[in-house]
């Protein structure tokens, strides 16, 4: 009979050892469970983020065409206008233009318009 109870105790720690190590393999497991969990989230998040980001870069793109266009659109009517001014003017008026550059308007000859008569100067 002792044999028989030790045979059986003998048993019952082996099946508690056997639990505990089932129980850390659990553990374990639920941890890397909860790290590629942790994971995905993340990724998932990087994923939403670069969506958002090619979306701004987007409308940034459409925004900068649309300055680009309303820029060359503003440079054929000054053209339009600057041939309409010499069709109906003649060469005088050409002559007369102001100095343009590339950024619009330099200068009409003067920095500074005249002062009128009897304006009280700054600079006494």
């Amino acid at each position: 009979m002792e044999t028989c109870s030790s045979k059986i105790r003998e048993g019952k720690k082996r099946m508690d050892k056997m639990e505990q190590v089932l129980g850390d393999e659990m553990q374990f497991s639920n941890r890397v469970e909860h790290r590629v969990t942790d994971l995905e989230n993340r990724e998932h998040e990087k994923d939403e983020e670069m969506d958002k980001v090619k979306k701004r870069l987007g409308t940034l793109e459409k925004n900068y065409s649309l300055v680009l266009s309303d820029r060359n659109e503003w440079r054929r009517a000054f053209l339009n206008l600057q041939a309409l001014v010499f069709e109906r003017l003649g060469r005088g008026a050409w002559a007369a233009r102001p100095d343009v550059g590339d950024n619009g308007p330099v200068s009409f000859g003067e920095s500074k318009p005249p002062k009128p008569p009897g304006f009280p100067s700054s600079s006494h």
